[in-house]
């Protein structure tokens, strides 16, 4: 089974970079995401022997828990929920119950205006394309994502503990972190992110990716600082959407000397070459 959309919408998701991304990546036996956020890689590449997926944020990490535990529960609650301004605002509320926490979570990424947004995500016309109704009331994807989510380790942790507590010479790191500030749009250049990454995060980062036995790939936009510090590293860009759909922005991946050259398929094809079919794999 493979998933055939993002499960949150996300600022700064990889869904659509996901193919890109995983053709660099070298054999593994453990897969480590430190700055998962929606984790759009990992539900898009081959399972590994052992994966981990870490975010500093407890409310993307609630709603992972909760939608691999309490799978049934979670997607009744979302489809008696409606495409509301109300829900919406009500949202922001913090609440104790996980599962509540879980559903409100849903509704600030897929109402929210380019996910996560302050503001509510409202249509007064279609131009040919989706509704976004369509978009709320769609959880097809869901028995995907949540299989995947069966096969993870989740943690809720700072990154470089993350690091620090699962480097091996086998291990692959897919780092994601909030961009530069410097290196975004005049718009997102404050915000977008929940928890934010100030430029001596990135130094101290960086510092510690030189001294890791395993392998590591890190995402970012162009910047002097990322050249600087990572000028023995290999280099890989692309040309990708930005949140403001108009826009082309430079992606760029910085590969570790220790990451070979060999890519690896993404999921559906590995599934398949295991023999299973998709009435063989669990649902949640």
């Amino acid at each position: 089974m493979k998933p055939t959309r993002p499960v949150l919408r996300y600022f700064g998701s990889k869904w659509r970079l996901a193919k890109w991304i995983v053709n660099h990546f070298p054999p593994h036996t453990c897969y480590v995401e430190p700055f998962c956020g929606s984790a759009s890689v990992f539900f898009r590449k081959t399972p590994a022997e052992f994966e981990i997926i870490n975010d500093v944020d407890g409310e993307v990490i609630n709603f992972f828990h909760v939608l691999r535990d309490r799978s049934d529960e979670l997607i009744r609650a979302i489809l008696a929920t409606p495409y509301s301004r109300a829900e919406f605002d009500e949202s922001w509320t913090p609440v104790g119950d996980p599962l509540e926490r879980a559903r409100r979570y849903y509704v600030q990424a897929w109402q929210g205006w380019s996910g996560f947004g302050s503001a509510w995500h409202y249509q007064k016309s279609h131009h040919g394309g989706k509704s976004v109704i369509n978009d709320w009331n769609a959880v097809e994807h869901l028995p995907a994502i949540i299989w995947r989510l069966k096969q993870a380790q989740i943690e809720n942790a700072d990154a470089m503990d993350i690091i620090e507590r699962y480097d091996q010479p086998t291990t692959l790191f897919y780092l994601d972190p909030p961009y530069l500030s410097q290196t975004r749009s005049k718009r997102w250049r404050h915000g977008g992110y929940r928890h934010e990454y100030d430029e001596d995060c990135h130094l101290q980062l960086l510092a510690r990716l030189q001294e890791i036995r395993g392998m590591a790939i890190i995402s970012g936009y162009p910047s002097e600082l990322y050249e600087d510090q990572l000028a023995h590293w290999r280099r890989a860009e692309t040309k990708a959407r930005t949140t403001n759909a108009a826009n082309l922005a430079t992606e760029v991946i910085w590969l570790s000397p220790s990451v070979g050259k060999r890519g690896q398929p993404l999921l559906m094809p590995r599934l398949e070459s295991r023999g299973n079919s998709q009435d063989e794999t669990p649902q949640g």
